[in-house]
């Protein structure tokens, strides 16, 4: 068991606390806690597991993986979408990008998109963030035009008719 691959992972991770001493059966167990090492009591050689990078509109862990992608509207509007329930991303060169989700589509679009792809593929996307005044500063970062969350087109009358914070008017 020196070579667990689990093992591994959980301690780069940062949610190993050591093993236990004592018989042979005890050190085969290691206690995982839910809650990653802080930046404050991390080991020396390990990334800190909240540690986070934002370029323009995409905001990643790159240590991590992220449970739920986080989609930010100009409007104040938040929206978190898990990543199981991601089907397909598809990526349009020309601008956009395309998220199948178990809930119905979701439509990014804007320039230099190649990186939020990449981040959504690899489940590190924290968070896509539109721009809040639609003007790409410097035109190297990945900028976010617009973000469209579709209803599912199978989705019953009902379920498209029922109150949203995103069809409320302020």
């Amino acid at each position: 068991m020196a070579d667990d691959p689990l093992k591994s992972y959980l301690k780069q991770q940062g949610l190993v606390r050591g093993e236990p001493e004592g018989p042979a059966q005890a050190r085969d167990r290691t206690e995982v806690h839910a809650t990653p090492t802080s930046p404050s009591n991390a080991p020396a050689n390990t990334p800190a597991a909240d540690a986070r990078e934002t370029s323009g509109s995409l905001i990643t862990l790159p240590h991590s993986v992220a449970l739920m992608l986080d989609l930010r509207l100009k409007t104040g509007h938040r929206i978190a979408v898990p990543y199981g329930y991601i089907i397909r991303v598809m990526l349009d060169p020309s601008g956009s990008i395309e998220v199948n989700t178990a809930d119905g589509p979701i439509a990014i679009d804007g320039r230099n998109l190649t990186p939020v792809y990449r981040a959504l593929l690899n489940h590190t996307a924290l968070a896509v963030v539109e721009s809040p005044t639609g003007f790409d500063e410097d035109g190297t970062e990945p900028f976010v035009e617009s973000i469209r969350i579709e209803p599912d087109p199978d989705s019953s009358e009902d379920e498209l008719n029922k109150p949203s914070i995103l069809k409320r008017k302020h």
